[in-house]
């Protein structure tokens, strides 16, 4: 399974969604969604978008993590 980074990434490299938000041309709320992982669904378009505007590779803003028990036995 796989977890959205963006805000650790951001926070590290001292961009608030507000600016992450300008520096992308993506508006505030969408910003807001992956900046804290709320998502079933990504688009990758505006994952690389987010790269690029904190000078990461998309590898950097993605954390695997293990599938809760539930999930695995489907």
């Amino acid at each position: 399974m796989l977890k959205l980074n963006v805000g650790e990434v951001a926070y590290q490299r001292h961009v608030n969604q507000l600016e992450l938000a300008r520096r992308t041309n993506l508006s505030r709320n969408t910003i807001g969604k992956y900046y804290n992982g709320k998502l079933l669904h990504i688009d990758i378009n505006i994952v690389y978008r987010i790269a690029k505007a904190l000078d990461v590779k998309i590898d950097d803003l993605l954390i695997e993590e293990d599938a809760p028990q539930a999930e695995r036995k489907q």
